[in-house]
Formats: structure tokens, C-alpha cells, sequence
């Protein structure tokens, strides 16, 4: 058996700290990427797009299992991942606007532990895995073996040391970097995949369909990455449209996968979801959307007709608007909350 000795509370802990970390490193990201024309304007940084979105939504992921989760390990470990990783995308998002802002063993660090967390949490979650588990399912020697070693406790040092090791040897040669980094990313992701298979098998037909979505997205971004890599192998670097349709359907793939396995492996009370996302949400953006428009035609006709256009005048209006649109939100959501509970 897997042996762990934290203990629930101190992973939600460490995760809050490492969600904390990703917005912040995101927030002065997102800050220099929408201040300076030239930042945004980078092919590499256009390259980039897809993994600024999916570097959001993981952190809000990891932010909502967190504080919503049952209390498992598997998930709360699959949610450091969904931190760990946010985090690492900032990191490379910030070298990319200025080369060596960040130390290449601080983001090699990041990465490694990424790699880590990734396969250590796959073998907890969607279920605790065995080496008799691992037995069963997998005849080959090799594959046991190697298997049966990822279990051990000792690993969470082993993994990292390995993984840190390799890329920041390999980084003071540029184009063996790129290389590395894709090698060993692409057997983190085999490993993470071979657990998943020993889990899909010796799952019960309904825990399967909890695990079909994160299944097949790790295979789809396996595949996506074998293209990649084969590019770099014979093409050096792919052109910028290359690169951002594979890294678009990459991050498009992991990410929605990611977060389907989590909402239907019943991480998330989804009645609840829905009605905070898009319930509240639509509620929320109609009634700022209707008193965005109420205060500019005010305050159009109070500069046209009335000649009044100072700062303190439109300040204390937008005080007004908020005193009267309050009520009205608060209430509306108190009706649809009655609604709902009666339906319930």
C-alpha cells in the first residue's frame, strides 16, 4: 500500500499556500502582459494564449476542490497538481516576457514537482492503488517493477531529485534542454497514464465512467505531445501557427478532462456548481450590465445638458447606483434561492 504521512488538513493547507502562490505569480504576470503593447504583440507570447487560460482555470480548480472536496487524499493531492502546474505555466509566462527573470533551477524546481504530484496523485486518486492491483493488470517484468518502485514512499524524493536533475544538466545546451524537457514529459505523463489503466481496470463499471474523461484526455495529450516532439526531432522548432494550434489543443484537452473527471468523480456537489456558475453568474452580469448602462446615459445627460462633468459628482451617482441595484440583486437571488429549494 501507498503510505503517506501527512494527513488530510496539512494538504489542504500546503494546497492553499500553492494556489496562493499561482494567482500571485499569474496577477504580475497578467499585469506586465497587459501594461506593455510589445509583451503582447510576441509571437512566443501568442504561442502562449492557450496555456494563460488553462493556467487560470487550474488555479481555480485547485482552489475550489480545495475548500469543497470530500475528504480524500487522491483529490486534495490532484488539486496540489492543479496548483503546481498553474504555477509552473506563470513561471515560464514570465521568463518568456524577460529572459532570466526567473532562475532556471527555481522553474527546473517547479516543474520536477509538478512531474511528482502528477504521478503520486494518480495512485491515490480516483483510487488507492496495490502492488497487487498492479500485479494483476500488468504480466510485463519491466513495467511491474518500475510500478511497484513508484509506490514506495521514498519516491517523493526520488522523482524530483531524478526529474530536476536531468533538465537542469541538460539546460546549459539550449536545444538538448527543449529536448529533455519533452522526454520527460513525456514519460511522466506514460507513468501517470499506466496508473490510470490499473485503476480503469479494476474499477467497477461506475467508477469507470469517472475515469474515462481523465483516461482519455492523458492519451489525447500523450499523442499531441509525440507530434510535438517528432516536430522538434526533425524540424528543430515548429512556426508560431504550428505551435499554437498544437499547444491549443494540448492545453484544450488536459484541461477539460482534468476537470470533468473531477465533476463527475463527485468532487464537487454539481447541483451547487451549476447554480453558482452559471445561475448566479448570468444573474450577476445582467444586473451589472443594466447598471452600467442606467449610469452612462445619467451621466451623459448630466454632461450634455447640465455642463457637469466632475469627479466627485459621478462618484457620489455610482455610490447611488450601488445603493439601489444592491437591494435588487439581493433580493432577486433570495427569490431564485426560494425557487430552486422548492423544486429541490
Amino acid at each position: 500500500m501507498l503510505h503517506m504521512s501527512i494527513n488530510i488538513k496539512q494538504i489542504r493547507i500546503i494546497n492553499f499556500l500553492a494556489v496562493a502562490v499561482a494567482f500571485v505569480l499569474l496577477a504580475v504576470f497578467f499585469i506586465d502582459f497587459f501594461k506593455d503593447p510589445f509583451v503582447r504583440q510576441s509571437p512566443t507570447i501568442r504561442g502562449s494564449y492557450p496555456g494563460m487560460v488553462s493556467a487560470t482555470f487550474f488555479a481555480i480548480f485547485a482552489l475550489l476542490i480545495s475548500f469543497k472536496t470530500k475528504p480524500q487524499k487522491g483529490t486534495l493531492l490532484y488539486a496540489l497538481f492543479l496548483a503546481l502546474i498553474s504555477q509552473n505555466f506563470a513561471l515560464q509566462f514570465l521568463n518568456t516576457i524577460s529572459i532570466g527573470m526567473i532562475p532556471i533551477w527555481i522553474e527546473m524546481m517547479s516543474f520536477s514537482l509538478v512531474c511528482t504530484v502528477f504521478i503520486k496523485s494518480l495512485q491515490v486518486f480516483p483510487r488507492t492503488l496495490t502492488q497487487d492491483n498492479i500485479r494483476q493488470v500488468f504480466k510485463c517484468k519491466i513495467l511491474n517493477a518500475y510500478l511497484h518502485w513508484s509506490l514506495r514512499s521514498y519516491t517523493w524524493l526520488a522523482y524530483p531529485a531524478i526529474i530536476f536533475a536531468a533538465g537542469f544538466l541538460s539546460s546549459f545546451y539550449q536545444p538538448v534542454f527543449n529536448l529533455t524537457i519533452s522526454f520527460l514529459n513525456m514519460a511522466v505523463i506514460i507513468s501517470g497514464g499506466l496508473l490510470l489503466f490499473v485503476s480503469y481496470k479494476k474499477s467497477t463499471h461506475a467508477e469507470r465512467n469517472k475515469i474515462l474523461w481523465l483516461f482519455w484526455g492523458v492519451i489525447t495529450y500523450a499523442c499531441l505531445l509525440i507530434i510535438l516532439l517528432s516536430i522538434r526531432l526533425f524540424n528543430n522548432e515548429p512556426g508560431t501557427i504550428i505551435r499554437l494550434i498544437i499547444s491549443s489543443l494540448m492545453t484544450g484537452s488536459i484541461t477539460l478532462s482534468m476537470f470533468m473527471s473531477l465533476f463527475f468523480s463527485d468532487t464537487f456537489d454539481t447541483g451547487i456548481l451549476i447554480r453558482r456558475t452559471i445561475v448566479d453568474s448570468t444573474v450577476f452580469t445582467l444586473v451589472i450590465i443594466l447598471y452600467n448602462t442606467l449610469e452612462h446615459y445619467v451621466l451623459h445627460w448630466f454632461s450634455e445638458v447640465l455642463h457637469l462633468s466632475d469627479v466627485l459628482i459621478s462618484s457620489i451617482l455610482s455610490g447611488i447606483f450601488v445603493m439601489i441595484f444592491s437591494p435588487v440583486h439581493h433580493r432577486l437571488m433570495h427569490y431564485l434561492e426560494k425557487r430552486i429549494k422548492k423544486r429541490n
